[in-house]
């Protein structure tokens, strides 16, 4: 590849010597297969039939379980901790927020609560009951929710 050298492709030449030269290397065998399995692992993970159907197959096959090469939570939490974070998911999901995060959680916020706040005055005066009371059952079991809720796509409101 001469510098200068023109591409040409249906009649029209692209001068080659304007763009960066970038070399490509490849991963080694060893890797690559390393990769593919990590991959696979957290395909069969993100999916729990897929992951208890290979568990069974293991252990039909007699296969010891083999050891994951996903990375594990430390195991030397207290039982306390443990407890409270199988009670409480926000413990899990709250420390891993960041910016991008937090931001696009407070335009969703206020997206949804300039739907749900008319919506719980109206379902209050339907009942017969002060717009408050309306409001409260909007906010308190969706302020209940974010601390003990187990679903991220839950929609929890005042209907």
């Amino acid at each position: 590849d001469a510098p200068g050298q023109r591409l040409t492709r249906g009649g029209s030449g692209i001068d080659l010597s304007k763009f960066e030269h970038v070399e490509i290397s490849a991963l080694s065998d060893e890797k690559s297969m390393e990769a593919a399995q990590i991959l696979q692992e957290r395909h069969i993970a993100s999916n729990p039939m897929k992951a208890y159907a290979k568990a069974c197959t293991n252990q039909i096959a007699g296969h010891e379980e083999q050891q994951s090469r996903l990375k594990k939570a430390d195991d030397n939490r207290s039982p306390i901790t443990k407890i409270l974070m199988s009670m409480m998911p926000i413990c899990t999901w709250l420390p891993k927020l960041n910016c991008q995060t937090v931001r696009a959680d407070i335009i969703a916020g206020l997206t949804v609560g300039v739907m749900v706040i008319p919506q719980s005055m109206s379902y209050g005066a339907i009942a017969g009951l002060p717009y408050i009371n309306g409001m409260y059952s909007a906010c308190i079991p969706t302020l209940i929710y974010a601390f003990f809720g187990q679903s991220r796509q839950l929609a929890v409101g005042p209907v």
